[in-house]
């Protein structure tokens, strides 16, 4: 799914209203749930949607469905002058890998999250830094 946020898609559709779909009329079939092209900094907060939502569905615990997150490289587009700008909203001065890491990070203390990586605007150091961040999560 493509999310605004937390709480919407990109078409504006409820996301926890997808989500609830998803948990009534779960099948062994469903091996993932995930985002991608979504704003690095709502990340983690769909991450939290999608689990609580896992959580709370006896189909998708049974079948030991994954998060998926593959979010965009900390920038946002500006479709009316048609660029792309850091988003101020991370709050982040270091480098934009380094904040793909940082994030990286807290969705992988997560044992549900079992697929990462790029969207929009990511790039191979961002690969480089999801690789570091999978092996500090796991080796």
């Amino acid at each position: 799914m493509t999310c605004n946020d937390a709480e919407t898609l990109a078409d504006g559709s409820s996301f926890t209203t997808v989500l609830q779909w998803l948990n009534d009329n779960a099948d062994k079939w469903l091996v993932a749930i995930g985002s991608n092209c979504c704003r690095l900094l709502h990340s983690s907060k769909i991450i939290n949607t999608i689990n609580s939502s896992l959580t709370n569905c006896e189909t998708l615990k049974k079948n030991n469905v994954k998060i998926i997150m593959y979010p965009n490289s900390g920038e946002i587009y500006d479709g009316i002058n048609k660029t792309w700008h850091v988003d101020e909203s991370l709050h982040f001065s270091g480098d934009l890998h380094d904040a793909v890491f940082e994030q990286a990070q807290s969705w992988l203390k997560n044992p549900v999250v079992g697929v990462v990586g790029g969207c929009c605007r990511t790039n191979d150091e961002d690969t480089k830094m999801l690789r570091k961040a999978v092996n500090s999560a796991y080796l």
